[in-house]
C-alpha cells in the first residue's frame, strides 16, 4: 500500500515547480497565477495534490488561495484529526518558542494631552480633563472628555485625496497618524516591518460619522465612504498605507477591545505569525449618539466625571483619546539594539458567560481572567503576579461595577501573602471613560510609569477608600511613589457584553546606549512646509534640555526618512537650535544645513556616514535611542468635514483643453477636491491619492476626444505629465496607444542623461540599480525583476541603448566602447557619494556591462552579467535571430505577464530593422575583452543557461574561470532566464545585490 505524502510548505513548493519546470521552489508568497497557473494547469495540480497528499483539492481551491502559504492553510483544515499533531491539555505550543512579545513604540492623543509627554504631566496633576461637548466643534451639552480639532488630518502625508479625506471616518484617519507616530517612536523604519511581516490589530468604535455624511447624498453614497466608514477599515487601511504584510484584524468587544487586540497580537508574536505587530485603537464621538444611549441605560455621568471607586459614583463620561503600540519579540529587540518600553508577560481573554445580564460584570468572570493571565505568565517564563506594584483598574465609576471589581481583585491579589504593598489607579477620574480605547490609556500610563520609575499620583480621590477594606493590603496613594525597582504592572478592562481581558507588564533590562560621533541633527518630512514644522518642533524640545543632543540625533536618525530631507551640522547644540528657530528665513554663521552630499561639512562628508546615509533616504539605528521622549511627526491640520466649503476648483472642463496637461490638473482638482495649485504635475500618481474609479472619471472625456487609453496604461504613468504625454500620443496615433505600455513600463517616466544615455526609471530617492538590456528588446523585458526591485528598496534604471527607440538612421553604426564608457560615465552621475552603482546587464547589456566595469570608475559597482560573454563566435547574427523562438512554446504564462496581441517576441521587441541589427552584430563579431579580463576590479556575478543557443560554452569559459567571479548555471534554461526562471533568477540578484546595497547598523531578520 502506498502511504500519501506529508502535506508541508516544501512538497507544495516542490509540486508547483516541477510542474512550471522551475529549478527552484517557488516563493512561498508570490501569487502562483503570476508565475503561468492557469484553469488547465490548476486542474491538474488539484488533482496531484489530491492525490499526492491524500486531501480533497478542487481546482477552485487553487484561485481561492492567492499563495503557496494561503493554499497550505485552506488543505490543512481538511486534513484528518488523526494525522494532526495533537497537545495535551497541560502543554502549550506558544511556549516552545520563546518568542517574548516586547513593546518598543508607543503613541496616544487624549484630552488635555496630545503627546505621551503632555499624558505623563497630566497624569502627574490628577486634574479632570473633561468638558462640555458643545465646546469642541459638535453639537451637544453632553460633559465628557474631549479631543481638539477631530476634523484635522493630514492627506497628503497618506496619499488620500480631500474628497476620499473627507468620506473617511475619522477615528481611521487618526489610527494613521498614531500609528505612524508609533513607528516613529520604535525606531523601525518602514522596509524593516514589511521584513518583519507586521500585522496590525486595532479597534474603534462601530462609528457615528456615517450619520454625519448622511446629511451629504454625493459623500454618503461613495465608493470613499463604503471604506471610509467599514469596521474592517480601522486595521485594513494601516496595513494598506504602510504595506504591512502580516495579520490584519478589527476587533471589538467594547470596552476590553484594546487588551484583548494586545492579547491577540501577543499570540500572533509567539506563534511566529508575524515578527512586528501594531496595535492601535480610536474613540471619537462625531455625535451625540452615544451619550444618549448611555443615558437610556442609566450608565450615563450626571456630573460629568467618572468617581471610580467613590461612594457618590453616578456612572460614567464617555471620552475621546487614540493611540497605538508597536510590539516585536524580545529576540528581534535585542538583535536590531531597539528600546524596549515593556515586556508583555502574560495576558488572556474570557467571557463572564451568563450572569445577571447581558450589560451586568461576573465576580467569577473577572477572577477567571485575571489568573489565567497570572498563569500564562508562568508558562511563558514572565514575572508572576508577586511581583506586580501598580494594578490599573477598569474603574469606570458605575454603582455596579466597581464594587464587583474590588472583590475580584480582593479574591485574586488580595490573597497573595506577603508582597508588601500594592497600588490601585484609575485613570478615568482624570479622562473619563475612552471606551474601546480605555485599554491602550492604561497600557500607555504604565509605559511612562515604568520609563520614569515612578507611579504618578493622585490616583484615586480621598472619599473613594471604601470599596478598599477588602483588598488590603492594596492601597490607593494620593502622591507620586516610586515604582520598586523590577516591579511589574497589571492592567484590567472588561467589556459591557461581558468579554474580560488583563495582562501582566515589567520592563526588562536594555542594552546601555552605544556612544557614537554625532555628524549633525537628521530630519526629514513629507514636504517643505513639513520639514519647517518639524524644524520648530526641534528647537522648542532641543531648547528644554529633556534629552541630551546626541539622544536625540540618535532617535531621528532611526526614524524612517521621507521625501524631503536635510542635516543640520554645528559645533554647539544652541546653534542647532537657532538654526531650527529660524527654519525657511536665514542660517546662523556656523551651521550647515545640508540638502544633498556635496553641502555636508568636509569633516562630515564620509559617503557611508549617519550623515550621507540619510541624504540618499537611508535611516542608522546607533544604539538604543529614547524615543519615547523625541516629539513625534507634526502632520498638517486641514480640515476634513462634510459641508464644509469644497477646495477644489469649480472650473468646468467638460469642453477641452488646448493643453491636456493643463486640462488634466483641473479634472483632478474637481474629482479629487484640491485646489489646482496643490496639484503638481510632476508628483507621482500615487501621492495624489487616485484609485482605479478615479482614474476611469479623469480619463472620461479625453477617451471620448482622443482614443480609447488602457486604465492599466494610465496606471504606468507615475505623474500627470507622463499621463498627459500618453493621452497626447493615443490621439496623434487614433489607435490603443500599446506602444506606451511598451514605452513606458510599469510607472517609469524617460529622461535623457548627461552621459548621452536615454534611461528610464522613477522620481524619488532610492539607490539605483541599472538595468542594460538584450539586443532588440523594450524595457518590458524587465518585467519580472521590476517589482522585485522595488519592493527591495531600489530605483531601477533602466538605459536604452543606441538605435532602441524610433530614430534609426539609414547607415547606423554602433561602437560598443563608446556605449560602455557612457554607461560607466552614467554609474557616475547617478552615484551618491561617490558609492558604486551595481549594473545588471542581460546579453549585449551584459557585453556593455562588462566593458564599462574596464573603465576603472570608482562608481561601478558590482557587475550582474545573465546570458552574456566576454567574445563570440562567427555565427552571432544567425543565433541571435533564433533565440526568441525558445520562448514560442510558453504563450500561456507570458499573457498573464506580457498581455497583448502577437507572439511573445513581438511584445519583448523594441522594433530594430535589419540595418540597426546588422550594426550591432557587426559590432558584436569584433567585440573580444577576454584579455582584459585580468583587469577587472569589481564583484562579479555570471548567470548562464546550459540550453542557451546564443552564448556557447567555450565563450563563457573565461569567466567561469575568474576567481572572484561568482558563476550559476541554470540547467534548463536557454537565453531567457530573467522571464522563464524568474524565482531562481530574482533570488540570486537579490542576494548579490544584498552585499553591495548599503544598509543601516541593523541586524537583518529573516
Amino acid at each position: 500500500m502506498t502511504h500519501p505524502d506529508a502535506l508541508s510548505l516544501s512538497a507544495l513548493q516542490k509540486l508547483f515547480a516541477d510542474a512550471l519546470l522551475e529549478v527552484e521552489p517557488l516563493d512561498a508568497d508570490e501569487p502562483y497565477i503570476e508565475r503561468g497557473v492557469d484553469s488547465i494547469l490548476a486542474a491538474q495540480l488539484a488533482k496531484a495534490i489530491a492525490q499526492r497528499f491524500a486531501v480533497p483539492c478542487r481546482t477552485a481551491d487553487l484561485f481561492e488561495a492567492a499563495s503557496l502559504r494561503e493554499l497550505l492553510k485552506l488543505l490543512q483544515v481538511r486534513i484528518e484529526p488523526s494525522t494532526t499533531t495533537r497537545t495535551t491539555p497541560n502543554e502549550n505550543p506558544r511556549s516552545k518558542t520563546g518568542r517574548t512579545p516586547v513593546i518598543v513604540g508607543a503613541a496616544g492623543r487624549f484630552p488635555g494631552a496630545a503627546s505621551l509627554d503632555e499624558l505623563w504631566a497630566v497624569l502627574e496633576s490628577g486634574k479632570p480633563q473633561t468638558g462640555v461637548m458643545g465646546e469642541h466643534k459638535r453639537t451637544g451639552s453632553f460633559k465628557g472628555g474631549f479631543l481638539r480639532d477631530i476634523d484635522a488630518f493630514d492627506n497628503g502625508f497618506f496619499h488620500l485625496s480631500p474628497n476620499e479625506s473627507v468620506c473617511v471616518d475619522p477615528q481611521q484617519r487618526l489610527s494613521l497618524e498614531q500609528a505612524w507616530h508609533a513607528i516613529e517612536c520604535s525606531g523601525l523604519t518602514l522596509t524593516e516591518l514589511k521584513t518583519l511581516r507586521c500585522g496590525v490589530f486595532a479597534t474603534g468604535l462601530p462609528g457615528d460619522y456615517r450619520h454625519v455624511l448622511s446629511a451629504h447624498s454625493e459623500q454618503a453614497i461613495s465608493a470613499a465612504a463604503f471604506t471610509g466608514n467599514a469596521f474592517s477599515a480601522l486595521a485594513g487601511r494601516i496595513a494598506y498605507c504602510f504595506d504591512l504584510p502580516g495579520p490584519v484584524l478589527s476587533i471589538d468587544t467594547a470596552c476590553s477591545s484594546f487588551l484583548v487586540a494586545l492579547h491577540q497580537a501577543a499570540m500572533a508574536l509567539r506563534s511566529g505569525e508575524c515578527d512586528a505587530a501594531i496595535v492601535c485603537a480610536a474613540t471619537l464621538f462625531c455625535t451625540d449618539e452615544v451619550f444618549r444611549l448611555a443615558q437610556a441605560s442609566q450608565v450615563l455621568s450626571a456630573s460629568g466625571h467618572c468617581l471610580a471607586f467613590n461612594e457618590l459614583a453616578d456612572g460614567f463620561a464617555p471620552a475621546e483619546g487614540a493611540g497605538a503600540l508597536l510590539l516585536t519579540t524580545q529576540e528581534v529587540a535585542q538583535n536590531l539594539g531597539l528600546a524596549m518600553l515593556a515586556q508583555l508577560d502574560g495576558s488572556a481573554v474570557g467571557h463572564d458567560g451568563r450572569s445577571n445580564g447581558l450589560m451586568s460584570p461576573s465576580v467569577s468572570g473577572q477572577t477567571e481572567v485575571i489568573r489565567a493571565a497570572w498563569e500564562d505568565a508562568r508558562r511563558q517564563g514572565g514575572q508572576g503576579p508577586e511581583h506586580i506594584a501598580l494594578i490599573e483598574t477598569h474603574g469606570t465609576g458605575t454603582p455596579v461595577g466597581d464594587p464587583l471589581e474590588a472583590k475580584a481583585l480582593a479574591q485574586t491579589y488580595g490573597q497573595l501573602e506577603g508582597q508588601g504593598l500594592r497600588y490601585l489607579g484609575a485613570n478615568k477620574t482624570i479622562f473619563g471613560h475612552t471606551l474601546v480605547s480605555s485599554g491602550l490609556l492604561s497600557v500607555l500610563k504604565a509605559l511612562l510609569a515604568l520609563d520614569r520609575q515612578q507611579i504618578p499620583g493622585p490616583l484615586l480621590r480621598p472619599s473613594s477608600s471604601s470599596h478598599w477594606h477588602d483588598i488590603m493590603p492594596v492601597s490607593s496613594p494620593h502622591t507620586a511613589h516610586a515604582l520598586p525597582p523590577g516591579a511589574g504592572i497589571a492592567i484590567s478592562a472588561f467589556g459591557f457584553t461581558g468579554v474580560n481581558a488583563h495582562v501582566l507588564l515589567h520592563k526588562p533590562g536594555s542594552a546601555s546606549a552605544v556612544q557614537v560621533d554625532i555628524e549633525g541633527l537628521c530630519i526629514s518630512a513629507a514636504s517643505e512646509a513639513g520639514l519647517q514644522r518639524t524644524a520648530l518642533l526641534l528647537a522648542r524640545f532641543l531648547a528644554q534640555g529633556t534629552l541630551s543632543y546626541a539622544q536625540v540625533c540618535a532617535s531621528c536618525a532611526a526614524r524612517t526618512p521621507q521625501a524631503v530631507r536635510a542635516v543640520v551640522c554645528a559645533e554647539q547644540v544652541d546653534q542647532v537650535v537657532d538654526a531650527l528657530a529660524r527654519w525657511g528665513r536665514s542660517t546662523p554663521t556656523g551651521v550647515v544645513v545640508a540638502r544633498d552630499y556635496q553641502e555636508l561639512p568636509a569633516s562630515t562628508r564620509r559617503p557611508d556616514g549617519v550623515a550621507a546615509r540619510w541624504l540618499q533616504g537611508m535611516a542608522t539605528r546607533m544604539g538604543v535611542s529614547q524615543a519615547i521622549h523625541v516629539p513625534p511627526y507634526p502632520f498638517a491640520r486641514r480640515a476634513f468635514w462634510p459641508g464644509l466649503p469644497s477646495t477644489a476648483t469649480d472650473q468646468d472642463n467638460a469642453g477641452g483643453s488646448a493643453n491636456v496637461l493643463e486640462e488634466l490638473r483641473q479634472r483632478l482638482a474637481q474629482l479629487c477636491g484640491y485646489r489646482l495649485e496643490e496639484v503638481d504635475s510632476q508628483a507621482p500618481l500615487s501621492s495624489l491619492g487616485l484609485d482605479s474609479l478615479t482614474v476611469l472619471q479623469l480619463l472620461a472625456p479625453f477617451q471620448k476626444r482622443s482614443g480609447k487609453i488602457a486604465v492599466e496604461q494610465a496606471f504606468a504613468a507615475s505623474t500627470l505629465a507622463e499621463l498627459a504625454t500618453l493621452i497626447e500620443r493615443a490621439a496623434q496615433s487614433g489607435r490603443v496607444a500599446d506602444q506606451a505600455a511598451t514605452d513606458l513600463p510599469l510607472g517609469l517616466r524617460r529622461r535623457q542623461t548627461r552621459s548621452g544615455l536615454t534611461v528610464l526609471d522613477q522620481a524619488g530617492n532610492l539607490p539605483p540599480v541599472i538595468l542594460v538590456s538584450p539586443l532588440n528588446a523594450s524595457p518590458r523585458i524587465w518585467v519580472q525583476q521590476l517589482p522585485m526591485l522595488r519592493r527591495d528598496g531600489w530605483n531601477p534604471c533602466i538605459v536604452e541603448l543606441p538605435l532602441h527607440d524610433a530614430v534609426q538612421p539609414d547607415t547606423p553604426e554602433i561602437d560598443l566602447g563608446r556605449v560602455a564608457a557612457q554607461l560607466a560615465q552614467l554609474c557616475e552621475e547617478l552615484s551618491v557619494a561617490g558609492q558604486p552603482v551595481p549594473c545588471i546587464g542581460w546579453s549585449l547589456g551584459g557585453c556593455v556591462a562588462l566593458h564599462a566595469a574596464l573603465q576603472h570608475s570608482p562608481c561601478v559597482g558590482p557587475i550582474t552579467v545573465i546570458s552574456a560573454a566576454p567574445w563570440f563566435g562567427e555565427t552571432i547574427l544567425e543565433d541571435t535571430l533564433q533565440a526568441q523562438s525558445e520562448l514560442e512554446g510558453r504563450g500561456e504564462m507570458f499573457d498573464q505577464i506580457l498581455p497583448g496581441n502577437g507572439s511573445v517576441a513581438s511584445r519583448i521587441g523594441a522594433g530594430l530593422n535589419l540595418r540597426s541589427l546588422g550594426a550591432y552584430t557587426n559590432a558584436l563579431s569584433t567585440f573580444d575583452i577576454r584579455e582584459a579580463l585580468g583587469d577587472l576590479n569589481v564583484p562579479l556575478l555570471v548567470i548562464h543557461g546550459a540550453q542557451d543557443n546564443v552564448i556557447q560554452a567555450q565563450c563563457v569559459m573565461p569567466l567561469r574561470q575568474l576567481e572572484k567571479a561568482r558563476f550559476l548555471e541554470i540547467a534548463d534554461a536557454g537565453h531567457f532566464s530573467p522571464l522563464t526562471h524568474a524565482t531562481l533568477v530574482n533570488r540570486t540578484l537579490l542576494d548579490w545585490l544584498h552585499v553591495s546595497k548599503p544598509s543601516a547598523n541593523v541586524t537583518q531578520v529573516a
